[in-house]
């Protein structure tokens, strides 16, 4: 169980790495081709599974989360941080995003935009809403075309 923001943060923080390493340019690949050149890297699908979907957004608006996220702003811009990866990685490896998942990440965006204005995210909180809807106009207006 989660017991302290310390080890929130740590998880946020890590599961933020994970995802950006989902949607990382060429770059790091690079580096491993230098130190071998035959090697080939395989683009991360574990993302795409509903599986890991569910456990990251479960996560990202987790009650231990929001009860947590007022009070400490490195919590609060870990989850921030997080809930931009969800949602650039949905939009990278073109998931399809069910309502749960989007309720979850706006769930965890209203905590957001409720935290303390010395906490500085609300533009950056806004950008991610913005994000988001701007992912799910995408594939409604796909759908409605198809």
């Amino acid at each position: 169980a989660l017991s302290s923001p310390r080890q929130i943060i740590a998880i946020l923080l890590l599961l933020d790495s994970l995802m950006k390493g989902c949607v990382s340019n060429d770059s790091n690949p690079s580096v491993l081709k230098r130190v071998d050149p035959v090697i080939f890297i395989h683009k991360p699908t574990w993302f795409k599974s509903k599986t890991s979907a569910e456990a990251i957004s479960s996560m990202l608006c987790h009650p231990t989360v929001t009860s947590n996220v007022m009070s400490h702003s490195s919590l609060a811009w870990a989850l921030l941080d997080a809930c931009s990866s969800f949602t650039k990685c949905a939009e990278t490896l073109q998931c399809n995003l069910g309502e749960e998942f989007t309720i979850r990440i706006l769930l965890s965006l209203v905590y957001l935009l409720g935290c303390p204005e010395e906490f500085g995210l609300v533009v950056h909180s806004s950008v991610v809403l913005r994000d988001l809807s701007s992912l799910h106009n995408v594939k409604q207006n796909s759908s409605s075309s198809a």
